[in-house]
């Protein structure tokens, strides 16, 4: 069964419905049909319903069309009968595929909507935080002059107060604009891991239930071109989709209650830090802090964290370049550095400012940490 070659056909998932309604079209026809190979090489199939001296009209099952005589190389008449299973077949396996697929692919719309979303925030976040930490050092520093400054210069004196009143109002109005973009973040974050995982969810399942049905209709033989030209296309499909995610697996070690795993920070310093999701970002020792030449001052802030076991700990804050973990990689990564030690063998925490990048799970079976990157936009 052929309808048209395949040169003309629409690609993507509009090709996939236009191959599925053909099967559908032809397989539920029992009757006596045409083929109408044309000049251009061309094939139409269908029934001949009139005939005129210039033109025939032939109905294609989903409604009629006219050729002219002109452009028909020779008819060829056939008897065609097909039973009733492979009806069935098709329809619960090629339309339902496709319209599977439809909806993966509405997942991936509202998948990269929140993410897009999340990104512009996160990346929003971030310059304001390096803005403040600067702007606070600014203001220590004139605050310092201003106390070393002596009062019999009248007017070098009331310029600083000036200049540090003006830093003080610019950084409270940057600090009201951090708490509005963390707290637009925080209602963007939870939509963002939703539908993410739906799309990965729905994705894999598809999958999955096409291959089972793929590897049995190779089995069984193709009835024609178009049912593998579906298949194929299908499979690229979902390979393309599939493409939207970076997939790593990394070991761990395992301490009691406690996940460990090796990252690089900034492309150069390797560390061993604890997973902990109850961590709001990644923190690191003081000896690590000093190796990846974080200083005191412009870039740094400081702040209070809670860790997993309930502990509150006091710290200075700033921002990773990058964290690697095994393949996976993430930039500009809110961090904060530690006075206090995580354990012996043990640089610091792995907290959520890195894992929010990734959907990730342990797979306590094989000691590993998967990790898996939406990657589209």
């Amino acid at each position: 069964m052929c309808l048209i070659r395949r040169k003309g056909f629409p690609r993507g998932l509009a090709a996939l419905t236009f191959v599925a309604v053909i099967f559908i079209v032809f397989y539920i026809t029992d009757s006596r049909a045409e083929i109408i190979h044309l000049k251009n090489k061309g094939e139409v199939k269908g029934t001949i319903k009139s005939e005129s001296e210039q033109s025939i009209v032939v109905d294609i099952g989903f409604g009629t069309v006219a050729i002219s005589k002109q452009d028909i190389e020779s008819i060829e008449h056939r008897e065609e009968k097909v039973t009733k299973a492979p009806v069935k077949k098709l329809w619960s396996d090629v339309l339902n595929l496709s319209a599977e697929l439809k909806e993966v692919k509405k997942k991936k719309i509202e998948a990269v909507k929140y993410k897009s979303r999340h990104d512009r925030l996160k990346y929003k976040l971030i310059n304001l935080e390096r803005e403040i930490s600067f702007l606070n050092s600014k203001f220590e520093n004139l605050n310092d002059r201003l106390r070393r400054k002596k009062k019999d210069d009248i007017y070098a004196y009331n310029k600083l107060v000036a200049e540090l009143n003006a830093t003080n109002a610019k950084m409270s109005k940057m600090i009201s604009s951090l708490t509005q973009t963390k707290n637009m973040k925080e209602a963007v974050d939870p939509h963002v891991s939703k539908y993410v995982s739906e799309y990965s969810k729905a994705l894999r399942s598809l999958e999955a239930k096409f291959d089972n049905i793929y590897t049995e209709t190779k089995k069984s033989g193709f009835s024609d071109e178009d049912e593998k030209y579906f298949y194929e296309s299908m499979e690229a499909e979902i390979s393309k989709l599939k493409n939207d995610f970076k997939h790593t697996e990394v070991g761990y070690v395992k301490r009691g209650d406690q996940v460990i795993v090796e990252a690089l920070l900034n492309n150069r310093i390797k560390v061993s830090l604890i997973l902990d999701t109850g961590a709001s970002c990644v923190i690191v020792s003081r000896n690590i802090a000093d190796q990846l030449g974080i200083k005191e001052g412009a870039g740094t802030g400081k702040g209070t964290f809670v860790v997993a076991d309930g502990r509150k700990i006091t710290a200075t804050t700033f921002v990773l370049e990058s964290v690697k973990v095994g393949d996976s990689r993430a930039n500009n990564i809110s961090a904060a550095i530690s006075e206090v030690a995580q354990g012996p063998g043990v640089d610091g925490l792995l907290g959520m400012s890195f894992l929010n990048n990734f959907i990730f799970r342990i797979d306590a079976k094989g000691n590993k940490l998967v990790l898996e990157e939406f990657i589209a936009s």
